[in-house]
């Protein structure tokens, strides 16, 4: 494919959810501390193999979104001071 500027954005999956993972989910018109959270239910990948659109699981029911506006949330392994 010819093209003068070698576009990245959706060259690799810079994000990779897996099902079952927890997100949150970005609003335009709300604060980030008003973001619903939600759970990855199923994932959408497109010919190249990378996933754009997920199904994901809220208080509301099912929705589907696109990946670039969920964030995962990071599950920290317990160290040796939370015991």
């Amino acid at each position: 494919m010819a093209e003068l500027q070698n576009l990245t954005k959706w060259r690799k999956d810079r994000n990779p959810l897996q099902d079952g993972d927890l997100v949150i989910l970005k609003e335009d018109n709300l604060m980030p501390l008003h973001w619903k959270m939600a759970r990855v239910s199923k994932l959408y990948k497109g010919r190249d193999g990378i996933c754009r659109v997920d199904d994901v699981y809220t208080t509301r029911g099912t929705v589907k979104r696109a990946v670039n506006w969920m964030y995962l949330v990071p599950l920290s392994e317990p160290g040796p001071d939370d015991q």
